[in-house]
């Protein structure tokens, strides 16, 4: 439809897990240890070391990935580093898949 967004924002708080257009749900104590324990390991050396090879998908009307952690300077699109070895994106990417579409 004209007008509207490809885009979506989720958010990661310390007590829940949300997006746009799905159902927010709390965040369980051992998925946040974990989520924290895999950000502690985010190192500005391995991005430097792991740019993105490949073509984007947006070249062909697919979506790019960004990623921002707290406490972590560095953003995180998925164009510029390769996000495949990264423990905290994948720990993130299973968060997502766990929500449910909101009601309509």
């Amino acid at each position: 439809m004209a007008g509207q967004s490809c885009q979506s924002t989720f958010r990661i708080t310390d007590t829940a897990i949300s997006g746009d257009r799905f159902t927010t749900r709390r965040l369980l104590a051992s998925e946040r240890v974990g989520l924290l324990r895999a950000m502690a390991k985010l190192s500005h050396r391995y991005f430097v070391a792991h740019p993105f090879n490949g073509t984007c998908p947006v070249a062909y009307d697919g979506q790019e990935s960004v990623y921002r952690f707290r406490g972590f300077a560095r953003v995180l699109p998925g164009c510029r580093y390769d996000l495949s070895g990264v423990e905290a994106i994948r720990v993130v990417d299973r968060l997502i898949a766990t929500l449910k579409p909101a009601a309509r």
